[in-house]
């Protein structure tokens, strides 16, 4: 657990996927990590660090996706979380215009990933220890909630990031209704545009897919 308020934050620990998730979440804070096993304490600033300005890089494909894969995992969620997050998640793309696909899968792999090559961009529903891949880990970006959620312009990037979706669900300093309202002024629909009302309003419906 990080305590955001506290002004003085030591690490100890040698779990890379663990510490990253703590610098992401602190930003522009300065970690004193301790390795155990060497002694040597060295500070680190999230915000300068490579996989901070990949995970920016990451939430910005979503921009010009037609298509995003909503992907749940296999790991850590209650059924109730599930259902929560996907109708968020559902319910913005949607009021960005943009079609959303829903697949449960195991474990990711390239394969399966490679048979909707319709599919732009993927969002893993997943718990933390799980949520974050590694960019160009598959040919397709996978991003988290909180990166399809900054992509669709449901709230700003800042120098923080969140990888607990109930966070997202509890409305996480964006409430449902406001996310909408601003992916609604980020993806506004051209007033030549012959788009059906079905295929452009809230009520678009996300294919659903069970892989094994």
């Amino acid at each position: 657990h990080v305590d955001c308020n506290n002004n003085s934050i030591m690490y100890f620990g040698d779990k890379k996927e663990q510490l990253l998730l703590i610098l992401l979440r602190l930003g522009d804070r300065t970690v004193l990590h301790c390795n155990p096993l060497t002694g040597i304490v060295t500070p680190i600033t999230g915000s300068q660090s490579r996989e901070f300005k990949e995970r920016f890089n990451a939430s910005q494909r979503v921009r010009n996706a037609r298509t995003i894969g909503l992907v749940i995992g296999s790991m850590g969620l209650t059924a109730e979380t599930t259902k929560d997050i996907i109708h968020r998640l559902e319910t913005l793309i949607a009021a960005a215009h943009k079609r959303s696909y829903c697949f449960v899968m195991g474990r990711l792999n390239e394969a399966k990933l490679c048979n909707f090559p319709e599919v732009d961009v993927f969002c893993l529903i997943s718990n933390e220890d799980c949520a974050i891949i590694k960019p160009k880990t598959f040919p397709v970006p996978v991003i988290t909630p909180f990166e399809l959620e900054l992509g669709l312009g449901a709230r700003s990037w800042d120098s923080s990031f969140n990888t607990d979706i109930s966070f997202l669900i509890q409305g996480g300093e964006v409430s449902l209704q406001e996310a909408v309202e601003r992916v609604a002024q980020s993806y506004p629909i051209a007033e030549d545009s012959d788009e059906e009302q079905s295929n452009n309003g809230y009520d678009v419906k996300a294919k659903r897919v069970e892989m094994s």
